[in-house]
């Protein structure tokens, strides 16, 4: 059944969704797509205004990742801090383009995407650029799920894959679009560790590692860092001063560590919020929501009810309730193909 957003619900267990302009009239085709992408960037059409606009999406939830086939008429973007601040697709991007040109900048870097390329974009960071009319099949890899390869993928924020490993890399990519259809739920896990052990070993195979190196040392203490706030979760008083005086860092240095994660006490609420919905999924573990909550350190169950239901869609209860019978927690229609990337969650993939 189609909803008047123009998204379609496919598949049961891998949650298909697609979209096409052609489902509106010709002067609101544009104004569709637009909607459509709002929380990832603001949209310009070429031609303004467009008389018609042609834009076809499909896309596949695998696990921990999400596959999507678009092929569009040329458009102008930019993605601003407002759109890293105020949404939270954070996600990192691979580009499997197949016909057409897309060019964007990303602070100094500038980034052109050839057809027969694949390169790699992160969404935690503002960038803009445009494309012409262009059929590109992607890969969306959620920040929660991979968080242990975030530097490795940092790295290779908005640059071209290269080398054997890539060619290795945009084969499977094509494999994975031609033959999602007849995937089972047992060939999902495969396949989603197959892309990312692929796609780390082609960043660090890649003949430009001067990103890589350039991050290195900011990678290693990021993940101090990390580790630092994934230890002291429970502490309800955990700021970022705490962190400052573990890693021996000034607040300015911790600031530009976690600019790419919105800053540092976002990332700890996401990393509390991240830490009960895996326990509420965790079948083993039959604590009470509040106990949970209070764990790993939010001292309000009415907080943390609002941010959780924010954050995933769905409350804590409703969660707890999926695991009780065994099941995935359903989600709501996906209005848009950024609400279809949140309803991936890490503890799904467990």
């Amino acid at each position: 059944m189609e909803s008047k957003d123009g998204l379609l619900s496919c598949s049961e267990y891998l949650r298909t969704v697609s979209y096409s302009s052609e489902a509106f009239d010709g002067n609101a085709q544009f104004g569709s797509w637009r909607r459509m992408l709002a929380p990832f960037a603001h949209v310009k059409s070429a031609e303004t205004p467009p008389s018609r606009y042609f834009a076809k999406a499909t896309g596949c939830s695998l696990d921990r990742l999400h596959i999507a086939s678009v092929t569009t008429d040329g458009f102008t973007y930019s993605r601003t801090m407002r759109h890293v601040r105020d949404f939270h697709i954070e996600h990192w991007c691979l580009s499997l383009r197949k016909t057409g040109f897309e060019i964007s900048q990303f602070g100094e870097r500038v980034l052109r995407e050839p057809a027969g390329g694949i390169s790699m974009k992160s969404f935690a960071v503002p960038f803009s650029g445009g494309c012409s009319r262009t059929e590109v099949d992607y890969v969306f890899l959620s920040r929660e799920a991979f968080q242990d390869e975030a530097h490795v993928f940092d790295a290779a924020n908005h640059t071209t894959l290269s080398g054997s490993m890539a060619v290795i890399l945009t084969n499977l990519i094509s494999s994975l679009h031609q033959y999602m259809g007849h995937l089972t739920p047992a060939d999902i896990p495969f396949a989603t560790n197959a892309v990312s052990a692929l796609l780390i070993a082609t960043i660090r195979s890649s003949s430009d590692n001067l990103a890589l190196a350039e991050d290195a040392i900011s990678a290693s203490r990021f993940d101090l860092a990390k580790k630092y706030i994934q230890k002291n979760l429970s502490r309800p008083d955990l700021s970022p001063m705490d962190v400052c005086r573990a890693l021996n860092c000034s607040r300015r240095q911790l600031y530009y560590l976690f600019e790419h994660h919105g800053g540092v006490a976002k990332f700890i609420r996401e990393q509390r919020l991240a830490a009960c919905h895996a326990t509420l999924e965790n079948q083993s573990d039959h604590r009470r929501i509040s106990s949970i909550a209070y764990d790993y350190g939010f001292t309000s169950p009415s907080q943390f009810t609002r941010q959780f239901r924010t954050r995933y869609g769905y409350s804590p209860s409703e969660a707890a309730e999926a695991r009780f019978h065994g099941q995935a927690v359903t989600t709501t229609m996906p209005k848009t193909f950024s609400d279809w990337l949140l309803q991936m969650r890490c503890g799904e993939s467990a």
